[in-house]
């Protein structure tokens, strides 16, 4: 997990980079380490001598696209189907399913993210949306506190078995 990460610059998936990320701050760098991270973690779970099968993706994120410009905010949707056919094909599975959880803060383009978030779900037929409407904003007024992060992950853990 990232803190602070957008969607449109920092999590811009490989297919569109203008240059290999070399440190964070650099256009793409977090899906860089997103990619790195998973492939590493498969090639260790092969080597071990499993068979590793990845059945659903978790999508947490966009907070930071909501504080911007509406321009970026109204990208959202987009920006997020970008990033998730390019870790599909990263990936090799182009039905993998995607938890997308709803952003809670109130910032000046939140309504707009949500929107692209919705759009999105609406759109893929592998794609989910939890709301995060009944689950209190944390004292940051951007994220969950800890106990709100526990109905989430709850409310993930059930989308996932639901997916399956």
């Amino acid at each position: 997990a990232f803190g602070g990460s957008n969607l449109y610059y920092d999590w811009l998936p490989r297919t569109k980079w203008l240059a290999e990320p070399i440190f964070q701050g650099c256009q793409g760098f977090h899906y860089m380490n997103w990619s790195k991270t998973i492939y590493n973690g498969l090639m260790n779970l092969i080597n071990a001598g499993f068979n590793p099968v990845i059945k659903t993706l978790c999508w947490m994120q966009g907070e930071s696209d909501a504080d911007k410009t509406a321009d970026i905010a109204n990208a959202y949707c987009d920006n997020l189907s970008d990033l998730i056919y390019t870790m599909r094909t990263e990936l090799k599975d182009m039905n993998l399913k995607v938890i997308v959880g709803e952003i809670a803060t109130k910032q000046e383009f939140a309504d707009v993210v949500r929107a692209g978030q919705k759009k999105f779900c609406d759109t893929d037929v592998n794609a989910t949306l939890i709301s995060t409407k009944d689950i209190k904003i944390g004292t940051d007024g951007l994220h969950f506190d800890a106990p709100e992060d526990i109905v989430l992950g709850r409310e993930f853990g059930k989308a996932i078995i639901k997916s399956l």
